[in-house]
């Protein structure tokens, strides 16, 4: 594991370099493969792409500064108009991080293009084995069980459709396949945090994954449990998905802070949602027991 040296290493690196290309070599972007080589030729233990974009993100949150991944550019931006507000404002500030206009243009017009895979129409390997970004949506009859925090959604047109965004996640390897099909509408909650959040909204017990480490930490449910999830994932739930995306952690982090998805929990810094989010982590590691006086839903709720 990295200490905390090499990190402050590599930030320095990253910054100086995109710095350095956007004010002295007067660069519109750096590629995302020169920064890369750039940061490996000055460590001892070489980093991957998906190490960098964390690293970037961790810089964003130190410095009052805005790095952005441009397509039509081919590289990162530093913006200046992106400064953040300073440790010294409002502790609420870190709630109020907007997006770029240009970010939310980009989004705009990237929404649209990305495709549907219905589970009640569409064959599982019409899903493509490449890294990408998804989202899972609730079909316009569905919804999720009742709760006293009723959460606020956003909403995508699909086929003429608004349909309600429910989350978004991401793969970084060429599994976008297996990270949609086989691990959240499998019926293996215990590697998916998308069906261990509905799991619970429903009611269901957790159990260990492993029933010979049962400390580990790693839940699921029960077998009948499992299936009844799945089934309803299927009949309630579309995804869409897009596989032509070149920096998706940063794709990821927009699409939470556009799209505010009630049952995405990291990352997710939007007030509105907050109370839900809070009482949904509860109860998704169990320290909230979903037929005590505080749950937020109860069994009787599986339904359509």
């Amino acid at each position: 594991m990295a200490s905390q040296t090499d990190l402050s290493k590599r930030m320095l690196l990253i910054f100086y370099k995109i710095y350095t290309s956007a004010v002295r070599e007067k660069e519109s972007a750096i590629p995302s493969q020169v920064l890369l080589h750039f940061v490996n030729n000055h460590i001892s233990t070489p980093i991957s792409e998906r190490t960098l974009q964390r690293d970037i993100k961790g810089i964003m949150n130190i410095l009052p500064i805005q790095i952005d991944y441009n397509s039509k550019r081919g590289g990162y931006t530093l913006f200046e108009e992106g400064l953040k507000h300073s440790r010294s404002e409002d502790s609420n500030s870190k709630f109020k991080k907007k997006l770029q206009e240009s970010e939310i243009e980009r989004l705009k017009e990237r929404l649209p293009l990305f495709k549907l895979y219905d589970p009640l129409r569409n064959h599982y390997s019409d899903i493509p084995d490449l890294p990408g970004n998804y989202l899972f949506l609730l079909r316009n009859d569905s919804s999720l069980p009742p709760t006293p925090e009723v959460p606020v959604f956003s909403h995508i047109n699909v086929n003429e459709e608004s349909l309600r965004v429910l989350y978004t996640g991401i793969s970084t390897k060429a599994r976008l396949r297996k990270r949609i099909y086989t691990r959240h509408l499998g019926n293996n909650s215990g590697k998916s945090t998308l069906r261990k959040s509905l799991g619970r909204l429903f009611g269901f017990r957790l159990i260990p994954r492993d029933k010979n480490k049962p400390n580990d930490g790693y839940k699921k449910f029960c077998k009948e449990d499992e299936e009844k999830l799945t089934d309803w994932m299927k009949r309630n739930l579309v995804v869409l998905y897009d596989d032509r995306a070149d920096n998706y952690e940063m794709l990821q982090n927009q699409l939470i802070t556009y799209l505010n998805p009630p049952l995405n929990i990291k990352d997710n810094h939007n007030p509105i949602n907050l109370e839900f989010r809070k009482k949904l982590k509860r109860l998704r590691t169990g320290k909230l027991n979903p037929d005590s006086e505080a749950n937020i839903i109860n069994n009787d709720s599986y339904g359509s």
